[in-house]
């Protein structure tokens, strides 16, 4: 994680400096400032700046914010750059003599909860948690989607399932794959027909998949989606081609097998390809790793693949984006086979997945 920590005065610098060195030696980022007068000496960075501007490219370039001071300066600082708790960096208040570690904004999401519990514990402090699940030791669909490397399409869902849990009513989880751990208490499995009926029985439910679900348009108040990232997407095409032509194909592909962009963790593609512009460019956009394997990598995939002459002719390979969609991970398999238009070629794989309960809850 990248930390900004901040303190006003000179106790608070002392905290504010054991705590940035307790997480460096965490392997965090940490960069703390303090007031100009004594900050060089206490070994901070001297703050410039005003709160507010400091506290906006704080809020853009960190992961995380730590204010050593009242919890009162950090509200006021904060309040005009919250936009939503998918977005906001983790806000944790620590009062100037570390007696209390405070977590403020985005507990679960942007990981301020368990934060708080780590400085706490490293500079032997008492951690403030208010979350409800949190503190009534109840599953957190959020924390556990985190853990999971899911995402979540629907916030106003989670909400939902979290508040159902609390009041002791079951919320019905569907997944096609494989779950290991204890199923926290609060949530059932159930298979497809049971999830269709109770959806339409209007009760809160889990659906952990790749799809886009049309089905649960007008649902989705009460229907959490969680998006594993399990897609692997192969792609050749002729030499400096267009990126209009690759993305066109791209979106094709996509739309045909009604996958959704979240569940994307990987483009690929032979290392003939691996400065190929405009596949760097949809690597970028899709915020996913571009990889390329050497012909003998792509030959050593396990399959059966579609066969073609000219492709062996130019890379020694007779089929790149479907061997390049399974290399990304041996236990994949094929979900589109080959596709072509205006000189790309594109595969879809899915990785199998197995999720995992962990934690115990109550």
């Amino acid at each position: 994680m990248r930390i900004a920590l901040i303190s006003f005065t000179q106790n608070g610098g002392n905290t504010c400096k054991l705590t940035a060195d307790k997480l460096t030696l965490m392997g965090e980022m940490c960069l703390a400032y303090g007031m100009k007068e004594a900050s060089s000496e206490m070994g901070l960075i001297p703050m410039e700046k005003s709160l507010g501007q400091w506290t906006k490219d704080a809020f853009k370039n960190n992961d995380a914010i730590v204010f050593i001071g009242a919890t009162g300066i950090a509200v006021r600082a904060i309040a005009s750059l919250l936009k939503g708790k998918e977005q906001d960096p983790a806000v944790i208040v620590i009062d100037e003599r570390g007696q209390y570690v405070i977590s403020l904004l985005s507990g679960h999401l942007g990981g301020a909860n368990q934060l708080t519990l780590a400085i706490a514990e490293a500079i032997e402090a008492i951690p403030i948690i208010t979350t409800a699940t949190d503190i009534n030791n109840r599953f957190a669909v959020d924390v556990w989607a985190k853990s999971q490397n899911l995402s979540i399409v629907n916030l106003k869902a989670a909400k939902r399932v979290s508040a159902d849990i609390l009041k002791g009513k079951n919320v019905y989880l569907y997944f096609e794959g494989l779950i290991e751990g204890e199923i926290p208490q609060g949530i059932e499995l159930v298979d497809a027909v049971t999830l269709k009926e109770k959806i339409r029985e209007g009760e809160t439910a889990i659906v952990i998949t790749e799809k886009v679900l049309d089905s649960l348009k007008g649902k989705d108040k009460f229907v959490l989606q969680l998006v594993p990232r399990n897609i692997s997407v192969g792609m050749g095409c002729k030499k400096n081609i267009s990126y209009k032509a690759v993305s066109e194909l791209f979106e094709k592909a996509i739309a045909d097998t009604q996958i959704r962009i979240e569940a994307i963790g990987s483009l690929a593609s032979i290392d003939l390809k691996k400065t190929e512009k405009a596949l760097v460019k949809l690597g970028q956009k899709l915020e996913v790793p571009y990889m390329t394997f050497t012909g003998e990598e792509l030959m050593r995939v396990q399959g059966e693949f579609t066969p073609s002459s000219f492709v062996r002719s130019i890379t020694g390979v007779e089929n790149v984006c479907e061997r390049a969609a399974v290399a990304v991970d041996e236990d994949s398999t094929l979900l589109l086979k080959k596709q072509s238009l205006n000189g790309v070629t594109i595969a879809i794989a899915k990785k199998n997945i197995t999720l995992n309960f962990a934690e115990k809850y109550k």
